[in-house]
This record gives structure tokens, C-alpha cells and sequence, in this order.
């Protein structure tokens, strides 16, 4: 028969003052902690970065030498500013529509498509599953955990508020972003 870990109460025994154990998820996974859902955000956030950052170049690439053409043909004080404004608001426009479609891609087809994990979560150890059996999300879950995301990251300070949400939430450990999909985040066996 094993041994107990040192100040683990024996069985039968009431938990020491103090104890608490650690959070699980209804199907017995142990939740992902704060700072595992943080880093694995902030890789999500910079491979999201660095792949938006592609088109962004391009675009400038095209942008900047119309503007310079627009302006230095021109007599002074007589520049056309409506076509560079119109290009200016078309090309933010590309990007916004570019940037929701990439995380969608990312946050949704590919985390359903990985088992609830995306790169960040994957090298966190943890992933993305339903909260009432466990079993993996689909794409109806994921795809109400992303609106949830982008409509809190449209509000600004409710962004905030979404991912710190899981201090306080009890038992769960839940974002708000976890709430109507009914979802949770646990670290994955090794």
C-alpha cells in the first residue's frame, strides 16, 4: 500500500486548517491555473501578431508610394487628399475584417481542429473542453466562446475584465468567455 504525501490528512481524517484542494473540472481534470491561461494567451497573441503583420506590410508596401506619387506630382497646396483618405479607410477596413477572420481561423477552426488546444495552450499544457462531461469542443462551443471574446475585447475595459474574471470565479475558474459555451480550460495529463 502507498504512503499518503506528508500532510495529506489520512483517511477518514478531516483536511489540516488551511488545506484547500486543488480546483477540478465536474469530470475530475484539474483546471488550468492563471498564469498558464495568461502565457498561453500572450504566445496566441503574438503568433496572432506576427501572421497579421504580414498583410499590414504589404499593404503599407502599396500605401506609402501612392501617397508619396499623390503628393509629389502636385503643385503645392493643391494635393488631392480624397483619394489617400479613401484609401486610408479602405485599408483599415482590410485590416479590422483581416484581423477578425484570422482569429476566428485561429481561435475557433483550429483550436476545434487541435482538440481544444491552440500553440499557446499546447505548450501551456492545457486545453479548451466542455464543462459538463469533459469531451472535447466542437465548433458551436468555440465559435460562442470567440463572439463572446471579440464582443468583450470591442468594450475595452470589459476585455480586461473577461480574463481576469477566473480569480474570482468559483469553482470553475471560468472567463467570461466561458460562460455561455459552457466550457472550461484544464491542464492536460503528461
Amino acid at each position: 500500500m502507498t504512503q499518503p504525501p506528508p500532510g495529506y490528512p489520512p483517511q477518514g481524517y478531516p483536511p489540516p486548517a488551511g488545506y484547500r484542494p486543488a480546483p477540478v473540472a465536474p469530470n475530475g481534470a484539474p483546471l488550468a491555473d492563471f498564469g498558464q491561461r495568461l502565457l498561453a494567451y500572450v504566445i496566441d497573441t503574438l503568433i496572432l501578431s506576427a501572421v497579421l503583420l504580414i498583410p499590414i506590410i504589404v499593404i503599407l508596401a502599396v500605401f506609402i508610394p501612392m501617397i508619396i506619387h499623390a503628393t509629389g506630382n502636385a503643385p503645392a497646396g493643391e494635393v488631392n487628399v480624397g483619394p489617400i483618405i479613401g484609401a486610408y479607410l479602405l485599408t483599415i477596413f482590410v485590416l479590422i475584417v483581416l484581423s477578425f477572420a484570422l482569429r476566428y481561423l485561429y481561435l475557433v477552426v483550429y483550436l476545434v481542429g487541435h482538440g481544444g488546444q491552440t500553440i499557446g495552450k499546447r505548450a501551456m499544457k492545457i486545453r479548451v473542453v466542455r464543462l459538463a462531461d469533459g469531451g472535447p469542443v466542437d465548433a458551436s462551443l468555440a465559435t460562442r466562446r470567440w463572439l463572446v471574446e471579440v464582443g468583450c475585447g470591442l468594450i475595452g475595459v470589459v476585455a480586461l475584465l473577461d480574463g481576469l474574471w477566473q480569480l474570482w470565479d468559483q469553482p470553475y475558474r471560468q472567463c467570461l468567455h466561458d460562460k455561455w459555451p459552457q466550457t472550461v480550460v484544464v491542464k492536460v495529463p503528461a
